[in-house]
């Protein structure tokens, strides 16, 4: 059955999954073009991830309503999970609202009373949708937000991506300490003790609603923790204070829609979509068709390329269930695409780069004539190595130390280029020296890319032009669809277990909360593999202990870990603050914790004194143990240096050794053990020697039900569920 899919390029990526466009085939010349929706490899082994991608099918098929993007099959094959979808001609009301600004115009009233009626008809008909027994399935989409409205040229808004939606009684749930979803389109109660249901789905709307109207972000901050604040305590202006031109009975309905009390809000998505079609005129499907191909015309037309140059290119895409894995796919795709996408749900956060650097480039069309690349062994005798590395912390410094010194043991001239974390200055470094002349181009590049950046097209124009290419820290799918077209080339990642970096994390949390306790969780940036991977680690340890965990996020700076830590302590606005430990996702992040805690004492002297212990994480070998046994943090786990690690495989190569592996996964290292933390005296491990509960106010008790969960006793105050 599988087999009637034929899969082309990957022209977008998400932290869980890539799009492929694709074609569906059947007897007597039946064909159509569809989306093809593949869970990444690295989530492909996680049962959790599995679970969630077949959750999104399951639930998405009992949908049946023209505002929602229906599946149309799942397919299982060779160890990958593949979502067919229908294939829309569209944008997403994301790009489209950025364009717009862009342009310096606003969304028309009509249009964007179309367009959020139709979504919320898609979400009722979600709420309302039954299982093959008739029952309620209780569907909640929970990550309502621009980024997954994908409004087609036929002047129809879809809800797509059912990827976390939560359902009554299904088998995937929620985790202990885990929130769901964007942050600043989620409901009061995602954070809070209280069901999330129908109605949070209503207020996510609203949100939509309102930064549709006003072309401006709601409760978007610096920081997550800043955006949490504001979505829990900040007022909320009319729309019409910043455009004029909303009605007072628009006005009425996005407030309504915003309340914070669910009981006050619209009490289906129905309602809320009839309120709206009661304050005016709705435009047309013609009409909002002729917006949306106006505002994206170029990425539409683009797109529309694509598809007939794949529909011409017949059956050279890879058959899903073929004999052979489904890895190397047919360059269907021009590279002039920089940011078509197809149904896209976005994947971009908070200060990320505009195009997501190549991740959403397709691949060159010189698929059809494959080039002549030069080997590594029969390139010139000299070996020039460049790293791209991402910014200047402290690992990346080392790092490239390391790479500049390994190169130099071997004879290897080299060069480092630094992206200052900007996607879109690495992305340019790497294409000026691939537009180098022969001579002076490197003979293989190794790249830290910054956040989630793959690097797709980048990578397949410096396998084209015979330069090897090794990515570090990152691992992708697309290394193997390299390694198969251009054998002869270095192409390979080097990464770090990042589920074990979780679990020795979790490990020595353990270690420090014996009977329990508060644990304050500073993880990176929302979306990006390492940060999940990482958190899953930790919960696969911590899983069943009586540990409280309060979830934050943050980039992977000192100051990105002290604001929030600081936004976090505030939101609390003079209620008690228990006293906790704080694991980080990077040492980085701990140490900024901490300067937030000592901070926190100076403003508020009359807190009482107790441990708080920091626990960091993704330390070099000389930072992170200099944190430890200084007294800064109270352990940290190491994360191996893998550039020369890498110069070493290449080299091995260069003297007639074996290609190297396409991952090499380096272990990383607990330090201190976890069993000399439960050893050692509470006064013996590094501590600030600050605790954060008020003098004299009755501090919290952390116990277990039968279950597991914890469970707390006292008033009400924000989920230890993070966002």
């Amino acid at each position: 059955m599988s087999s009637r899919y034929a899969m082309f390029a990957e022209i977008a990526a998400g932290g869980m999954a890539a799009i492929h466009v694709g074609r569906q085939r059947g007897p007597a010349g039946f064909s159509r073009t569809v989306a093809i929706k593949r869970l990444h490899a690295q989530f492909a082994k996680d049962p959790d991830f599995v679970k969630m991608f077949l959750d999104e099918a399951h639930l998405a098929a009992r949908i049946q309503h023209p505002n929602v993007v229906s599946p149309i099959d799942v397919v299982a094959t060779h160890g990958e999970l593949f979502l067919i979808m229908e294939y829309v001609q569209g944008e997403s009301l994301s790009r489209l609202t950025s364009a717009a600004r862009e342009a310096r115009t606003r969304i028309s009233l009509s249009v964007t009373r179309s367009i959020l009626s139709n979504v919320l008809h898609g979400l009722h008909a979600a709420h309302e949708a039954k299982s093959e027994r008739g029952e309620k399935l209780g569907i909640v989409h929970r990550d309502v937000s621009p980024q997954n409205v994908l409004v087609g040229v036929d002047g129809i808004a879809r809800v797509l991506d059912f990827g976390i939606a939560k359902a009554a009684g299904r088998a995937t749930t929620t985790r202990e300490g885990q929130i769901k979803g964007k942050l600043a389109y989620m409901a009061p109660e995602c954070f809070q003790v209280g069901e999330v249901d129908r109605r949070s789905d209503v207020y996510s709307s609203a949100v939509v609603l309102w930064e549709t109207l006003t072309g401006e972000r709601l409760f978007k901050g610096d920081t997550d923790s800043q955006t949490l604040a504001r979505i829990l305590a900040d007022e909320v202006a009319p729309p019409s204070r910043i455009s004029p031109e909303v009605s007072r009975e628009l006005d009425a309905v996005v407030l309504r829609g915003l309340n914070r009390d669910p009981l006050k809000r619209f009490e289906t998505a129905r309602e809320m979509a009839s309120a709206i079609e009661a304050t005016g005129r709705l435009a047309t499907a013609t009409e909002v068709g002729e917006w949306v191909d106006r505002t994206a015309h170029a990425e539409l037309a683009d797109r529309a390329k694509v598809v007939a140059e794949i529909e011409r290119a017949g059956d050279t895409g890879i058959r899903l269930g073929s004999s052979s894995p489904p890895r190397a796919m047919a360059r269907s795709v021009p590279r002039e695409m920089p940011t078509a996408r197809l149904i896209a749900p976005e994947s971009r956060r908070a200060g990320s780069a505009t195009p997501q650097d190549a991740m959403s480039h397709a691949r060159p069309p010189s698929w059809l004539r494959k080039p002549e690349a030069r080997s590594l062994k029969a390139s010139s005798e000299r070996c020039f190595v460049a790293l791209f590395s991402m910014d200047d912390g402290e690992y990346q410094e080392l790092l490239r130390d390391e790479f500049l010194k390994t190169a130099r043991g071997y004879g290897f001239p080299s060069r480092v280029f630094r992206a200052d974390n900007d996607s879109e200055k690495q992305v340019a470094q790497i294409q000026d020296c691939l537009r180098e002349p022969p001579d002076r181009r490197p003979t293989v590049i190794m790249v830290s890319p910054v956040r989630e950046s793959p690097l797709l097209s980048t990578a397949y124009e410096a396998a084209r032009l015979g330069v090897g290419w090794v990515s570090l820290l990152r691992s992708w799918d697309y290394v193997n669809d390299l390694r198969k077209e251009f054998s002869d080339l270095p192409i390979f990642s080097v990464v770090a277990d990042q589920t074990e970096i979780g679990r020795m994390q979790g490990q020595q949390l353990l270690a420090l909360l014996p009977r329990g306790g508060e644990l304050v969780y500073i993880q990176g940036p929302i979306g990006t593999s390492s940060a999940v991977r990482r958190h899953a680690g930790l919960q696969e340890v911590l899983r069943g202990a009586a540990v409280n965990m309060f979830t934050l996020h943050s980039d992977w700076t000192r100051e990105g870990g002290a604001r929030a830590m600081l936004d976090w302590a505030r939101v609390f606005q003079g209620r008690e603050l228990p006293a906790f430990i704080v694991g980080a996702q990077n040492d980085l992040m701990a140490m900024g914790a901490r300067d937030a805690i000592e901070e926190l004492a100076r403003e508020r002297p009359r807190f009482s004194r107790e441990s708080a212990f920091f626990c960091g994480c993704d330390g070099s070998p000389s930072y992170g143990q200099r944190l430890v046994t200084e007294g800064k943090l109270a352990s940290t786990v190491i994360m191996p240096l893998c550039a020369g690690r890498a110069i070493s495989e290449i080299a091995s190569m260069l003297h007639g050794g074996p290609l190297p592996p396409a991952t090499i996964e380096l272990r990383p290292e607990s330090f201190p053990n976890p069993h000399l933390l439960t050893r050692a005296p509470r006064n013996q491990i590094a501590s600030t020697g600050i605790g954060l509960f008020e003098s004299g106010e009755p501090r919290e008790e952390a116990r277990t039900d039968v279950s597991g969960t914890p469970k707390v006793s006292g008033p009400a105050k924000p989920s230890r569920r993070g966002p």
